[in-house]
């Protein structure tokens, strides 16, 4: 339905002279002058305003000839939009600039020329009108524009691109893109060449019976008639439903009326005009007379007027008369003839055909349609459509199709026909067949008149079918056709596409144009993958040179995202050739950008940029650090190098006081030395107040923090120690660290820690401290801070309750060793009645042990455990040396003896002969005891020997005697294990 006269608008511009500027560079050509564009608009206002199509009022249609400023387009563009609320046309003739810069498209006014293009329309501005039109139910755009400039410009290759760019939202477009002022209005013509065919197209209308033509059909019809006269293409683009706006009515029938009757003459040879009427029998023999008089040319005159002019039954009842007569040469130019008929006429025929036995006729008649236009082919289809004969219809699409093989510019004549028609089934059909039997390259042309004609979908159809040929454009129009997959939802195609393209050109170089094509087009495909191979060194020359000619944000995100899955070295090598190359800010995002990684990764890059010299690198990227989160500093300066430390400590300086101490804290236990730098960072001038703000909401960490405080004799130390005096909860990695001196003097640590700490957390540095093989100082440090006596005395009771008889003795003896005599006793009481003057034996004290648990088990037998008065004469001893433990079987048969030193036990026999086998308890965790028999036990020492005790026979079992001597092996080891790591101070040794 044609738009409301009432509600509808036309703005009609058109630019025909030209001014040429006084100072136009040498080499630049000047705006050449278009007289046929005054016709144009005189023609395309007569369209708008007539009756039969438009009916525009004069006053709704607004015609600028020539205008001088683009100011004057605006305005009535933009009144036009305000007023329109059904129909809107904006034409342009005239020259089409292309900005140097950016390719944008400028419509040429008098004043403007290829350097001066600002003195034109821009066309984003008159896009930025129409689209904020919302009031406007159709908006149509055509441009009949010379684009001599283009070369110049160098923005484009080609219309297709032309009319991507230009696209509005919600309008429909068709321009015109010619490459010169000679293609655009050829010589002799009054009108330009696209509107001129334009404008014929609407006077011959299309053989359809459709009322109006929308401005799809209009634009295949135009294109069909331009690819005849081999003059310049048009494109189109179209939106939210924009090719079915109306913008002419169909006067096809009213003029096939008229040349009906006045062609009956012309087709019929002079004096034969009775045979038309003629029965097919007589018909028949008037031909056979003037074939035999030599009358050829009349045979054939009355055959094609035959097949033109008589009723359909008339036809199909010569063309059966003339196989029956064996004349299948006469009928063929019979049915040839009558495939130039009406649409609807062929249908009947095609039914006629049916119904009288011929469908091999139908198949001649389709087939020579198929032939002829696509007007009345496409018409032909949909009658057939309509009418139900979906084979007939199939058949006479494929036969267009094959006779279109080879010949683009007809294909894409009957494509647009289809579409037109509203057969888009159709169109998929003849797209499929097409690229099936057409040669790749046939195949490729078709696709790209099918995109040069706004058909997106189908061009990219095909495209995916040729992709190898596609790879050999220049690499932009490659990416081109990729773009235009992706914004049709092609996405995979897309990336495969761009994938090949990029494999094709895997240097440097050639990926670089790949990315910048990419890029310049908005394509949403992956770059990241495309340069991922590339190894550093390649991938440094494609970033420098993506830096020369765009803008680095593209660059840097690409490079930041391949660094971000390489080794540290990848990065600085990175860093140093764009510092080299002149490009020291993206060296410094890079480096910016590895702040975020892992904390190791971060400091591998500091010490590389340090090797390399980049010591301007180095500060920015331990600064940058160094202002992350309190872990992540604390993590970044366990791996970083000391010597690079100093750059870390000025920025915890002037972050203040809470963040240092935030990050001391995270350093506690593990890298006290490293808290103990930190908290020296810590201003003094906000020491007092700001530290104590900062340990009120520090956490558990704030007990390292007091400590470390505390051992720097920092000024904010008294601040903080009174505002957590008794209160604080101290975790186990702070007591070590106070105990171990790695805060600073041991005994002024555990002072402070015990000033600090809630009565719990001092039980939990007893038991702390119990767990440590430096107890002895742990002791020490406990006596020594004034009134500190008390908690020695807990820690002792902590002790003796918790510690273990292999722990309990060694420390007991060290205690000793170490003047701590009192504490010593504490420690063994009720376990050891006396300590003798010499200070506790460990091995004696646990032998003791074992023993009064042994003697007890053992006290009925014949054999016995006891403490000799003095030692048996036979045993073998060294003088002086004392028996601890005696287990006594002198009475036995074959008597024994088992004697206990401090350093080693003996085994003695008396019977059949004398034998004194020893072992020192430093030895006996080499030596395996086990049962030989049931009175031997088999003594297999680590190298393979194996010795032999008999326990003589009316003993014990052998069995009791390896248990008490592995009880022995299990009691000695452990103890003796503490005593030696136990120096004379108590320190492990």
């Amino acid at each position: 339905m044609r738009p409301d006269r009432d509600k509808s608008r036309a703005v009609i511009v058109g630019a025909a002279r030209y001014r040429r500027g006084p100072d136009l560079p040498p080499g630049i050509p000047a705006v050449a002058d278009l007289p046929a564009v005054a016709a144009n608009v005189a023609a395309m206002r007569r369209l708008v305003t007539d009756r039969e199509h438009w009916d525009l009022p004069p006053e709704h249609c607004t015609v600028l000839l020539d205008p001088q400023h683009p100011q004057e387009v605006y305005d009535a563009l933009a009144r036009a939009a305000h007023e329109a609320t059904d129909g809107l046309l904006f034409y342009y003739a005239g020259h089409g600039i292309l900005a140097p810069r950016d390719g944008e498209l400028y419509l040429a006014l008098a004043d403007a020329d290829y350097t001066r293009y600002y003195n034109g329309v821009r066309f984003d501005d008159v896009r930025w009108i129409l689209k904020n039109s919302v009031g406007v139910q159709s908006k149509v755009v055509v441009l009949d524009c010379c684009y001599a400039g283009r070369a110049l410009s160098g923005a484009m290759s080609t219309g297709a691109d032309i009319g991507a760019r230009i696209r509005i939202d919600g309008t429909y477009l068709m321009t015109a893109t010619a490459e010169n002022v000679l293609a655009m209005s050829p010589e002799g013509d009054e009108l330009t060449a696209f509107t001129g065919e334009l404008l014929r197209c609407i006077d011959g209308g299309v053989p359809d019976h459709v009322e109006y033509l929308t401005v799809d059909r209009l634009f295949y019809l135009t294109r069909s008639a331009l690819a005849a006269r081999l003059l310049p293409l048009p494109q189109q683009r179209e939106d939210n439903g924009g090719a079915a706006i109306v913008l002419a009515r169909n006067r096809y029938h009213d003029l096939e009326r008229g040349r009906a009757v006045a062609g009956v003459p012309e087709l019929v040879p002079p004096g034969l005009r009775g045979a038309l009427d003629a029965a097919p029998a007589l018909l028949v023999e008037t031909l056979g007379e003037l074939r035999a008089a030599g009358r050829d040319e009349a045979v054939a005159g009355v055959l094609r007027a035959t097949g033109a002019l008589r009723t359909e039954q008339g036809v199909a009842a010569v063309v059966e008369h003339l196989q029956h007569r064996g004349r299948p040469g006469d009928a063929a130019l019979v049915i040839a003839a009558a495939a130039d008929r009406r649409p609807d006429s062929l249908l009947t025929l095609v039914e006629t055909f049916r119904e009288t036995g011929q469908p091999a006729r139908v198949a001649e008649l389709l087939t020579a349609v198929a032939r002829g236009t696509t007007g009345t082919l496409t018409a032909l289809v949909t009658r057939l459509h309509e009418a139900g004969a979906e084979a007939d219809a199939a058949a006479l699409r494929d036969a267009a199709v094959d006779a279109r093989i080879g010949r683009p510019q007809t294909m894409i004549a009957l494509v647009g026909g289809l579409l037109g028609a509203g057969l888009p089934d159709a169109v998929a059909a003849v797209i499929a067949r097409a690229a099936a039997r057409s040669a790749a390259p046939d195949t490729l042309a078709l696709a790209d008149a099918l995109r040069e004609a706004g058909q997106e979908p189908a061009a990219l159809q095909l495209y995916a079918t040729v992709t190898d040929l596609v790879l050999r454009r220049p690499i932009a129009d490659v990416v081109a056709v990729a773009a235009a997959m992706s914004a049709t939802g092609r996405d995979r195609d897309a990336e495969a596409l761009i994938g090949r393209v990029a494999a094709a050109h895997p240097d440097p170089a050639g990926l670089g144009r790949v990315l910048q094509a990419l890029w310049s087009m908005d394509v949403a495909v992956d770059d990241v993958g495309l340069v991922r191979h590339l190894a550093d060194g390649p991938l440094a020359d494609l970033v420098v040179a993506l830096h020369g000619d765009r803008p680095a944000t593209q660059a840097r995100r690409l490079l930041l995202a391949v660094l971000a899955e390489r080794p540290a070295a990848s990065t600085a090598g990175m860093a140093v050739v764009l510092r080299r190359a002149g490009l020291p800010v993206e060296a410094n995002r890079l480096i910016d950008a590895a702040v975020a990684r892992p904390a190791a990764h971060s400091a591998t890059l500091a010490r590389l940029l340090g090797d390399a010299g980049d010591e301007h690198g180095v500060r920015r990227l331990v600064e940058r650090a160094a202002g992350s989160a309190p872990e992540t500093v604390a993590a970044f300066l366990e791996e970083l190098e000391p010597a690079q430390h100093r750059f870390v400590w000025p920025v915890l300086g002037r972050a203040g006081a809470g963040r240092a101490l935030a990050v001391a804290g995270r350093l506690a236990g593990a890298r006290g030395d490293l808290m103990l730098a930190v908290l020296r960072c810590v201003a003094v001038a906000a020491a007092r107040e700001e530290i104590g703000a900062a340990l009120a909401a520090g956490g558990p960490i704030a007990a390292e923090v007091v400590l470390g405080l505390a051992a720097l004799r920092h000024p904010g130390a008294d601040r903080a120690l009174e505002q957590v005096t008794g209160a604080l909860t101290v975790p186990g990695p702070a007591a070590d660290a106070a105990l171990t001196g790695a805060l600073g003097d041991p005994a002024h640590a555990v002072a402070v820690l015990l000033r600090v700490s809630t009565p719990e957390s001092v039980r939990a540095l007893c038991r702390t401290a119990a767990a440590r093989d430096d107890l002895v100082p742990v002791v020490d440090l406990l006596r020594r801070p004034p009134g500190a006596g008390a908690h020695a005395d807990v820690l002792v009771a902590q002790l003796r309750a918790r510690l273990t008889d292999h722990r309990i003795f060694p420390v007991a003896a060290a205690l000793h060793r170490h003047g701590r005599v009192g504490d010593a006793a504490a420690l063994l009481a009720g376990r050891v009645a006396d300590v003798p003057p010499g200070g506790p034996d460990p091995v004696a004290l646990a032998l003791a042990e074992l023993f009064g648990r042994a003697a007890a088990a053992v006290r009925w037998s014949r054999w016995r455990i006891r403490r000799p008065g003095q030692p048996p004469a036979f045993a073998g001893l060294e003088p002086g040396e004392p028996v601890l433990h005696l287990v006594d079987g002198s009475a036995l048969d074959r008597g024994w003896l088992l004697a206990f030193t401090a350093t080693r036990v003996l085994y003695a026999r008396t019977r059949p002969q004398p034998y004194r086998p020893w072992i020192p308890y430093t030895d006996l965790d080499r030596v395996t005891f086990t049962e030989a028999g049931p009175q031997t036990v088999a003594v297999r020492d680590d190298d393979g020997s194996v010795d032999s005790w008999t326990v003589g026979r009316g003993g014990p079992p052998a069995e009791r005697v390896v248990a008490l001597l592995r009880a022995v092996q299990e009691t000695v080891a452990p103890v003796l294990d503490l005593h030696r790591r136990l120096s004379v101070d108590g320190r492990p040794g």
